[in-house]
């Protein structure tokens, strides 16, 4: 099984790989719907990866304010 940072990489890189290869204009409907469903995807996964972890947010937004040279 593969993590969510993993599966969130092999989509990228699924779309990207289809918009080198595809034969089909960038513009066209079926394209353009293959990648909003893909990139709604990614989007969720990573919704459901900040939920689950809140210590990836205190690294973020730690409590102190970040200290100055």
């Amino acid at each position: 099984m593969y993590t969510s940072a993993q599966l969130v990489e092999i989509l990228r890189e699924t779309l990207r790989r289809v918009e080198q290869i595809a034969d089909i204009s960038p513009d066209d409907p079926a394209l353009i719907a293959l990648k909003r469903v893909v990139l709604l995807r990614i989007a969720a996964i990573e919704i459901e990866g900040a939920e689950e972890s809140p210590a990836a947010a205190t690294e973020i937004f730690p409590d102190s304010p970040a200290e100055s040279n």
